[in-house]
């Protein structure tokens, strides 16, 4: 658990909802150090209805960079 709160500490994320594209969630994962994260899960939640269950998820590449595709706007959990 502890590994996991160091990789959350680095997630930087970012919203890209241009028209030309579908909307995505992009970020990265990194340690606290700075480091990238490589094979993290990803894992997004709708915050409306966490009963659901995860609705996207992704692993990091070796730069720990992830996208996630939205299929419609509202509040979301990583």
């Amino acid at each position: 658990m502890p590994f996991l709160m160091v990789c959350l500490v680095g997630l930087l994320v970012s919203v890209d909802a241009s028209p030309v594209s579908s909307p995505m969630i992009e970020g990265q994962v990194r340690l606290s150090n700075g480091s990238p994260v490589a094979g993290a899960q990803v894992v997004l939640f709708d915050v409306a209805d966490l009963r659901r269950g995860p609705v996207g998820q992704a692993t990091t590449d070796e730069t720990g960079q992830f996208a996630l595709p939205l299929a419609a706007g509202g509040a979301f959990m990583l």
